[in-house]
């Protein structure tokens, strides 16, 4: 399912007669959504109206005008709504990467694509600026510790220097990348030596990294 607290807090959910992979269910009875401005692919900001929206922030009208407008609330999530009402979600608006060619990425995409390696504990992905709008797929990386310490055992040999764990993360990147398209890949990659600074519900908190990483 998918929901936000500002919806009260239920937007779409699967049921035992309806379900489909991929999708968070479908659009609940008497809920209205909308994707705004979509792509190509149907893609694009879900927007939100029915009797489960907030009126408004408390004693916060600059952001209430910002979220809603008409009664539509702007959820800042992406997404899109099949033929059959059901509802995906692929990201995050002000995550979005639009590449030099014009094409968009969804770091969430790529995040779980690179979670499949063994060795990659955490990833955050990234729009690197390399022009006016235009930005290239980056990542910080923080690799995970127990499976190279399993590694070094397996194979007898010393801990790994800081070099060669470069290496192997280079390799778990291209290897993750084959099933990506080229636009989506990563052109650059660094590591962390401690774990990202997570909310209370795991999620890595980009607003503290970010500028992190600007800085470097």
């Amino acid at each position: 399912g998918y929901g936000i607290t500002e919806t009260s807090p239920i937007i779409s959910a699967e049921s035992p007669f309806k379900s489909k992979p991929g999708t968070t269910g479908e659009v609940l009875e008497g809920i209205e959504v909308k994707i705004e401005n979509p792509n190509s692919d149907g893609e694009g900001e879900i927007k939100v109206k029915g009797p489960n929206v907030m009126l408004g922030y408390y004693n916060n009208e600059r952001a209430t005008a910002e979220a809603l407008s008409d009664g539509w609330y702007r959820t800042g999530d992406l997404g899109r709504i099949d033929e059959d009402n059901m509802l995906s979600i692929c990201g995050r608006v002000k995550n979005l990467i639009v590449t030099p060619n014009g094409k968009n990425v969804y770091p969430e995409e790529i995040e779980n694509q690179l979670l499949k390696s063994p060795y990659i504990a955490e990833v955050m992905v990234y729009g690197h600026k390399v022009g006016a709008t235009a930005e290239e797929v980056y990542a910080v990386i923080f690799p995970d510790e127990e499976a190279l310490f399993a590694l070094t055992k397996e194979q007898d040999d010393q801990p790994m220097s800081a070099a060669e764990i470069e290496v192997l993360i280079r390799k778990e990147v291209l290897s993750c990348g084959k099933d990506l398209a080229d636009y989506k890949r990563v052109k650059k990659f660094t590591l962390r030596e401690d774990e990202f600074p997570k909310t209370t519900t795991r999620k890595i908190k980009r607003y503290i990294v970010e500028p992190e990483i600007s800085t470097k």
